[in-house]
Order: C-alpha cells, then sequence, then structure tokens
C-alpha cells in the first residue's frame, strides 16, 4: 500500500487527486481535456472512464452504476484539501471490494472534525486564468462532531490548442480557442454521534470540449459535459462487541451526465445539429462487516453487501429538429458475500487467503480468490508472495447503449477477468529508509472492447480481446533527521497481445518518478520538487508519442501571524511540449497538454479555543 497524506498534499501542490495518482509509482495518468484516465503496471481501459480502477471515499464505493467510472481530475466530487490521507492498493483486490477492483483500489479519507476543527478559508489563483474558494468549518457541540465545507473552482482552460487532424483553413487551421473551460461547486459534510456516522457529498463539474470529440463541429463553445454526483451514507460502528468490531452501513447514490455535442449538418440543412446524451444512475446499498481475533492467530473477516441500481436510464436525443434516438430504461440488483483469514502459522510467517462471491442478474455469479503468503525473517524484512483473481461487472453503458445508426447494444456480455501473481521484497536500511521492490505479471482475458458487428455494420461492445502483462519496480523512500525526505521509483511493464505480440496503446514501457522535500529557515519554509518521466507510449494509429520529463515546484510556509499558511506552486517548470494518446472518438490519437502554469493559495484557519 501507498500513504498519501494530508500534508503531503500541501507541500507538493496537488491539485487534483489526478496529481496526486501522478506521483505514484507504476500509475500513469492521461487526459483527453475532458476526462482523467488511470494506467497502472501496463494496463488501463481505452475508452473505460476508469472502470477498472475502484475508488472509494472513506471505504464506500464511489464508481457509478451506468459506466462504473472512477472520476479522478477536476471532476472528483471533493475538494483535495479536505483529504486527510489516500490509501493506494495496486493489483487485483476483488475478493474483498468486488467489481472493478481490477487493476487497483483507491480509498480516499476525508479529514474529521478533529483533524478540522475551526474555521478555514482558502483561495486561490492560477495559470489558465483558474481561481478557487473553500470554507470549512470543524468542531464538537455536545457530544456531535461535524465537518461542513463548500468548494468553487473556475477556470478558462488553455486560450489556444492545437490539433493537427484539424490543419486546413475551414477549421482554423486546427486551432481551438477558448473552448478548454472549467468549473465545479462541491459541498461536504459529515456528522458523527456516539456510534453513529451521517456522511453527504454533493458536486457538478461543467468542462468544454476542445477536441471536437466523436465527428462534433470542430472549435464550438456549446460542446461541453455535466458532470453531478450526490452521495448520502449512515454508517454505524459500536464499541468493541465481545472483541469483535461491527460496521454497517445504509445509503444512497446519484450520479447525473449530461453532453451537449454539436455536429454538422446534413447538406443543404443549414443549420448545425445539437445532439444531447444524458444518464442518470441512482443507487440504494446497504452492508454490514464483522471482524474478530481468534485463538491469538487468526484474523478473520466476514461481511456482505446488497445494491439495488433503482436507476440506470441513458437517453440521446437531436434537437433541431428533435428526434429521439435512445430512451433506455434500466434497474438491476446485485448482491456478495465475502470472508478473509490472517492466519499467523508460525513466528514470521503469515498467510492470508480472502474470497469473494458476487451475483448480478445481468450475468450471474462469480468468485474471486485471494492467497498472500508473507514472510519476515527478521524484524526489517519482509517478503511476500500474492496470488489473486478479480473481475469486472459489464456496465450498464456497454450491455445496452445503441442508437441503431452507429451503435447497437450487447446484453450477452460477460464481465472481464484478471489473474495476477507477484512477489515482494521489502527492506528496511538503517534507520531512516525503505526499499521495496516487486514482480509482476498479470493475464487478463474477456477484455470488452468495442468492435464493428459483420452482419449490421454497426459498432458493438464484445468480450473479444486478451493481453499479458509483466514487470517490475522499485522504490527508495525514508528521510534524515534534518526533515529532508522523498522517495525515488523505476517502473518497468509490458502489456502485450498474445496473439500479435504487440505491445499494448496507451501506456509506457518506463516510468520513473522522483519526490524531494527540503525544509529551511528552521523549518518555516519547505521546498517540495518532482520529477516525473515517462518514456514513448503507443497510440492506436500505430504511431508513438514522445518521451517527456515534466518537474514541478512548490514552496510552501508554516503557519504564520496566527493561522495564515502560503504557499506557490509552479507545475511543469521547464514548459517541456508533451502529448497524451487517447482514444478513438479523437481525431489524431494525441492531445496537446498544459505548458509551464502556477498556482499562489493562501489558507487561513481560526481555531475555537
Amino acid at each position: 500500500m501507498t500513504v498519501i497524506t494530508a500534508e503531503q498534499i500541501h507541500q507538493f501542490g496537488y491539485r487534483t487527486l489526478a496529481d496526486v495518482l501522478r506521483s505514484v509509482r507504476g500509475f500513469d495518468v492521461t487526459y483527453d481535456r475532458n476526462y482523467t484516465y488511470l494506467g497502472v503496471r501496463g494496463f488501463y481501459h481505452p475508452g473505460g472512464y476508469n472502470d477498472q480502477i475502484l475508488l472509494l471515499i472513506n471505504g464506500s464505493r464511489s464508481n457509478d452504476n451506468v459506466y462504473e467510472s472512477a472520476q479522478l481530475g477536476t471532476e472528483f466530487p471533493l475538494d483535495i484539501d479536505l483529504v486527510e490521507r489516500i490509501e493506494i492498493v495496486r493489483g487485483p483486490s476483488s475478493s474483498l471490494y468486488g467489481a472493478s477492483a481490477f487493476l487497483a483500489v483507491i480509498n480516499v479519507i476525508t479529514k474529521n472534525a478533529r483533524s478540522a476543527e475551526g474555521v478555514e478559508l482558502a483561495g486561490s489563483v492560477g495559470g489558465f486564468g483558474t481561481y478557487s474558494g473553500r470554507s470549512t468549518l470543524g468542531g464538537t457541540y455536545h457530544g456531535v462532531e461535524g465537518v461542513f465545507s463548500g468548494s468553487i473552482y473556475d477556470s478558462a482552460g488553455a486560450y489556444r490548442l492545437f490539433f493537427p487532424a484539424f490543419d486546413v483553413p475551414q477549421t482554423n487551421y486546427g486551432i481551438a480557442q477558448n473552448a478548454d473551460r472549467d468549473s465545479s461547486r462541491s459541498f461536504f459534510g459529515m456528522l458523527h454521534f456516539r456510534d453513529f456516522t451521517l456522511e453527504g457529498l454533493g458536486s457538478t463539474r461543467v468542462k468544454g470540449i476542445p477536441t471536437a470529440s466523436f465527428e462534433q463541429v470542430f472549435d464550438d463553445r456549446r460542446s461541453q459535459t455535466t458532470d453531478s454526483i450526490g452521495h448520502l451514507e449512515l454508517q454505524y460502528k459500536p464499541a468493541s462487541i465481545h472483541g469483535a468490531e461491527l460496521t454497517a452501513s445504509v445509503y444512497f447514490d446519484r450520479a447525473l451526465y449530461h453532453g451537449v455535442y454539436v455536429y454538422p449538418s446534413d447538406v443543404g440543412q443549414g443549420t448545425d445539429v445539437l445532439n444531447e446524451d444524458l444518464s442518470r444512475g441512482d443507487r440504494f446499498g446497504v452492508n454490514s462487516r464483522i471482524s474478530k481475533t481468534f485463538q491469538k492467530k487468526h484474523q478473520a473477516t466476514i461481511g456482505w453487501e446488497f445494491r439495488d441500481n433503482l436507476r440506470q436510464d441513458q437517453t440521446n436525443y437531436d434537437l433541431n429538429p428533435f428526434e429521439l434516438v435512445l430512451d433506455d430504461h434500466r434497474s438491476s440488483q446485485d448482491w456478495a458475500v465475502y470472508a478473509q483469514d490472517e492466519f499467523t502459522i508460525a513466528k514470521g510467517l503469515i498467510l492470508n487467503a480472502g474470497l469473494r462471491h458476487d451475483h448480478y442478474n445481468t450475468f450471474g455469479g462469480t468468485t474471486n480468490p485471494r492467497l498472500a503468503l508473507i514472510y519476515s525473517p527478521r524484524s526489517q524484512t519482509a517478503l511476500k508472495l500474492i496470488y489473486s483473481q478479480a473481475f469486472r461487472a459489464p456496465n450498464a453503458y456497454e450491455l445496452y447503449y445503441g442508437d441503431e445508426v452507429s451503435s447497437e447494444p450487447n446484453p450477452t456480455l460477460r464481465p472481464e477477468k484478471i489473474q495476477s501473481e507477484e512477489f515482494i521484497w521489502e527492506q528496511k536500511v538503517g534507520a531512516y529508509f525503505r526499499i521495496s521492490t516487486s514482480a509482476f505479471g498479470s493475464q487478463l482475458s474477456h477484455l470488452i472492447q468495442q468492435e464493428t458487428d459483420p452482419k449490421t455494420d454497426l459498432l458493438v461492445f464484445n468480450n473479444s480481446l486478451a493481453v499479458n502483462s509483466r514487470g517490475a519496480e522499485v522504490e527508495l523512500s525514508g528521510g534524515i533527521k534534518q526533515g529532508i525526505e522523498g522517495r525515488v521509483s523505476y517502473t518497468f511493464q509490458r502489456t502485450k497481445n498474445p496473439l500479435t505480440g504487440f505491445q499494448l496503446a496507451g501506456l509506457p514501457v518506463q516510468l520513473a518518478k522522483a519526490n524531494l522535500l527540503y525544509p529551511m529557515a528552521r523549518g518555516k519554509v519547505t521546498f517540495a520538487f518532482e520529477l516525473q518521466y515517462s518514456g514513448a507510449r503507443n497510440t492506436i494509429d500505430g504511431s508513438q508519442t514522445d518521451p517527456y520529463l515534466v518537474s514541478n515546484l512548490t514552496i510552501t510556509s508554516r503557519e504564520f501571524a496566527r493561522g495564515f499558511r502560503l504557499s506557490g506552486s509552479v507545475y511543469n517548470v521547464f514548459n517541456s511540449p508533451y502529448r497524451d494518446p487517447v482514444g478513438a472518438e479523437i481525431d489524431g490519437s494525441t492531445v496537446q497538454q498544459n505548458g509551464r502554469d502556477f498556482r499562489i493559495q493562501l489558507t487561513h484557519t481560526f481555531r475555537f479555543q
């Protein structure tokens, strides 16, 4: 597990969850100027909106129930400054977490009344016409602990973007201007009383689309997507009952998506066609888990979950004139039971075994195990051998989206599967440093990709791809007494189609990252420096992106003048040009990324006496 703390988020000037993940070994983040995508250890799902990543907020599933998307960029529903820590687990984990715990699990833990006590006001200004603000109130009153926070964000985005695929006079020589705008509003609240916690969050994000994706009119400011998320949960977690820890919760989620797309008119029609694409996902769920230690050798956990997907609606229609293209309304249910035991075989030798069965009324059941043998011959050394299986359920979009003009549904899809093996060696070096090395291999099958149906000539999703992934990574982390700390990592990864032998598009073979914290002026000021290297990446049209090296610098002050903190960041310090590979919906297969950027943030905290 990799853990990123609130202090590290502040010191390195991370603005979004995606910024945090860019710093994590083995993770590659790409951006198509609408959504952010994550690749892990040599694989990601093109066009899959991170449905092979399970995103949790305080342990609760954040992936929606239409696209199963994990939202990581400015579309992430929480202000990153509300985060207490982020826990990142690599590899398949369906034995405990179920669907979408395919490549990794990311658990975002928010601040509580103790860590956010008082009134905190924050504001920032940055490049590309970016402004943000946040107000947070936290404290305890008559035994009730509470945190409430609201945030706003607005950015004009890149003023001028070049797209070589549109480099002709009729489309402004490939220049999109003022089409990259981005804005969001979010709210988070938590109340805790005795054994109960009530938590709610809501967010709306609006993003302009400068890429003319899906064959839209180029450089038209009307094209945009809007994503709204709501979550309400009541959790019950009493004190230990006869040595057992119980957690139970009931929750309701809603995810809304609204895309506005502008298409050229038919010959002679005269006006552009506005297409509106919408989805709504409502979900009700209950779950419970109990953990207990037996005979000082067994740490056992059992649990169950039930989810009722009340609405999984998808709608598409044209305006000018009105034409209904798709009006699909679905609902579904799924449930799961699981068990895990950590058994101490002998001193320094532990066996961790987990098994989970999930049942979906769309495709049936799937059972996924996980086994880990952990050996510590001495206190400073740990050796781990891990085998795991996981699945990704086909989502409602893949199953049912079809306009019968360009695409058709496929309700017979089966879940994607992965089998993974990993060997890990962790070693403490002296009193301050730690080395972690791992070698991993995965076999992925029944992967879902969009193809052309030879019978109808329409696009359809099929379980038609299998790949093998192999790689290794090493990381050195630690610090010294003077407060200097950091980490450096290197990842080598190859993912190939076993039939063709070709390296998959999208992710680099080599990744290297370095982070350094250096306090100065007796700790009153901290310098944080990052380097992020990515090797060449294959694109879907058979070309390659150039390797790139990006550096970031952040300077933060210690608290001064009774509650003020100031930070300044420069991103992509040397203005390195680079492009990210993107999906087939965008002409040209790559998209230009931002050059040098900056942010200045001022925070003031008033603590209750």
